[in-house]
């Protein structure tokens, strides 16, 4: 997966990829000298493949911004569009018309099992979402802040370490995200919508006339979870009436019995699980994504052409997004929507049961009627 605009890896100096490295193995063992050469490989050569250089001049633009994510301390997920629209924010508002983003990982301080899943996703979630918020146009993986090569004004310099991801989101939108002018969103890049297209035409899918459904089904937080028998139901309803339809399972757990579940089953897409990219297009062009609080639900949520359903917004005995965290920060009342939520984006407490699914879908295809009159 190519980014859709440049994003370098930065140095001060001219000295070469291996000169580099040489300086770090005065500081570091030859165990963490290997794990980082396979990781700027696997970050140069697999996600940057097509550059003229692997690192851009030692001048800085004295105006640009500084931002470091730290994956030591912040969450290697799907909050990580929410830094990103949070920093854009914060440095355009000290006047940063760009800004350069610094990633920690040390691969010593995690298991090789750990290490292994935080590439994959530096390379399935980090790389695209940063493509997806073009205002980072350059890039820097490094072992801790003291080896950071990029030098900026330090006026504009930002750190914001996630410890706790949905209360982190709650400052967002409490902060900057007060109106629907004030979300900036991903940027669909060219490459993304091109993906999505293709991918209709392999699959025979009408996107401007499907819903999509995207399913949670992981081990933390069980009590976020999708309600797999509401959403056969919902499915085979959609079926019966001719409405197509799509489901995206979880990366996690792809595979839907198809004896218990057959409408979930049948219209089962796989590949927009673990490709961001794709997975971006078809809810930006979608008739309508339906959803339960996850991850990847962001992706509609900070999507301003997206129309989507965010359901079961409080799930009780849930350990993040409780009632009582919601109220502490004076968001335990949406009215429907999130404050910047434009029109056919809906946010409701109600539990995914198949009751409140038709109802909230109702409200949608009201909308609909209403515009079109």
């Amino acid at each position: 997966m190519i980014s859709a605009h440049s994003i370098h890896i930065t140095s001060t100096n001219r000295f070469s990829l291996f000169s580099n490295l040489n300086i770090f193995l005065k500081f570091i063992s030859l165990h963490i000298l290997y794990r980082q050469i396979f990781l700027v490989k696997l970050l140069t050569n697999r996600v940057y493949a097509g550059l003229s250089s692997f690192f851009s001049s030692s001048s800085h633009d004295p105006d640009k911004g500084f931002s470091i994510y730290d994956l030591h301390t912040s969450s290697v997920s799907f909050n990580i569009f929410e830094f990103l629209e949070h920093q854009q924010h914060y440095l355009s508002s000290l006047g940063c018309s760009s800004a350069h983003l610094a990633i920690i990982f040390n691969p010593a301080a995690f298991t090789s099992d750990q290490v292994s899943l935080i590439e994959w996703k530096l390379l399935n979630v980090i790389q695209p979402a940063i493509s997806l918020y073009p205002y980072f146009n350059s890039l820097e993986v490094s072992t801790d802040y003291t080896s950071i090569t990029y030098k900026s004004n330090r006026k504009f310099f930002s750190k914001l370490i996630y410890k706790h991801p949905f209360l982190d989101s709650v400052q967002l939108y409490k902060q900057y995200l007060v109106s629907p002018d004030k979300l900036i969103g991903i940027t669909l890049p060219k490459q993304a919508a091109t993906i999505a297209e293709h991918y209709c035409l392999r699959h025979s899918l009408d996107l401007s006339n499907t819903i999509l459904i995207t399913l949670r089904l992981t081990s933390w937080d069980p009590s976020r979870n999708s309600n797999l028998t509401a959403w056969n139901s919902f499915a085979e309803y959609l079926f019966r009436h001719n409405k197509p339809y799509a489901v995206i399972p979880d990366f996690d757990s792809p595979n839907i019995d198809s004896q218990k579940y057959p409408y979930l089953h049948r219209s089962l897409l796989h590949e927009p699980s673990w490709n961001i990219f794709l997975r971006a297009g078809l809810y930006t062009y979608c008739l309508l994504h339906f959803c339960i609080p996850n991850g990847p639900s962001v992706l509609s949520v900070l999507n301003r052409q997206s129309r989507y359903i965010f359901m079961n917004f409080l799930p009780s005995e849930s350990l993040s997004t409780t009632y009582e965290v919601l109220k502490t920060h004076n968001l335990h009342s949406l009215n429907g929507r999130y404050e910047f939520g434009l029109l056919h984006q809906y946010v409701f407490y109600e539990s995914d049961t198949l009751e409140n699914i038709l109802a909230s879908y109702k409200i949608f295809t009201d909308s609909l009627s209403s515009r079109c009159k």
